[in-house]
């Protein structure tokens, strides 16, 4: 049942998207064109406006797509557990916390997709150049792997965990965001009235206590910076750098994931 609502969200989501991600991918191969410096095009009444017209197009599909993204994160919550289609979901044989999280997975995979998209539109920006270096990159990869094998063992085995790390980082990261946006609304919605408005209010105040917390992290660094110096392993403190940052994320997803679930369970306020 779990697969089933996956694909629901990712075909609900993507059906909105994939025509956004289309258009993005189109100007930027149509500023690629402009850029190319062809001097057919360049002798066109104009020409210097046209190129104008279409970065300014270029940027603004740029930001409409990131905007999108994050609107479409919000409505499909909203909508699916929040207001009248919450009753049905809320009526299928899965535990709250699986809505949630089918929402929390077809997100990440449209901010994964909307990456990937970014990174293309960049690459038809600067032309065939682009797509010749992205081409060698494997090669170029397994080269200096290769020499780094053969130069220090121990240090590459320690990048390749860091690397991980980073990686991981990243991700809790981008899913403790989603989950923050999820607790606000739900925190918003305990209200009879007024929820959109306190969902905004939720979302600033939790904000604002993460912040304050990473400032007192950051105010005590001092004291982890004496800790590590006392350390002997040499390449602790690299993992360190990583898997602090880690914890918190962990910690923070798990405190939005359990206060949303024990809304959406205990205090849930359908309109």
């Amino acid at each position: 049942m779990f697969r089933k609502l996956l694909k629901y969200e990712w075909t609900a989501l993507m059906r909105t998207m994939f025509p956004v991600y289309g258009a993005v991918l189109v100007i930027s191969l149509l500023n690629g064109i402009f850029l190319s410096g062809n001097p057919i095009l360049e002798r066109l009444p104009l020409a210097g406006y046209a190129k104008v017209i279409m970065m300014l197009l270029y940027i603004g599909g740029m930001i409409a797509m990131w905007v999108f993204t994050a609107v479409m994160v919000m409505q499909r919550f909203y909508k699916g557990l929040l207001r009248q289609e919450g009753y049905l979901m809320f009526t299928l044989p899965v535990k709250a916390w699986q809505l949630v999280l089918s929402k929390a997975l077809a997100a990440f995979f449209m901010a994964v997709c909307a990456t990937i998209a970014a990174v293309l539109s960049v690459g038809l920006l600067i032309g065939q150049d682009f797509f010749v270096t992205l081409g060698q990159l494997p090669g170029a990869i397994g080269q200096l792997v290769s020499q780094a094998l053969a130069y220090d063992k121990g240090a590459f085995a320690h990048m390749s965990i860091f690397a991980v790390e980073i990686g991981a980082l990243c991700i809790a990261a981008t899913f403790g965001g989603i989950y923050h946006l999820y607790t606000s609304m739900a925190l918003g919605h305990m209200s009879g009235t007024h929820k959109i408005a306190l969902s905004v209010v939720w979302y600033v105040v939790i904000s604002a206590i993460s912040n304050f917390i990473s400032a007192l992290m950051m105010g005590n660094i001092s004291l982890l910076n004496k800790l590590i110096d006392q350390i002997t392993v040499s390449y602790l403190p690299l993992h360190l750098l990583a898997l602090i940052p880690l914890a918190v994320e962990l910690i923070k997803l798990a405190a939005f994931a359990v206060i949303t679930d024990y809304i959406l369970n205990k205090k849930l306020n359908l309109e």
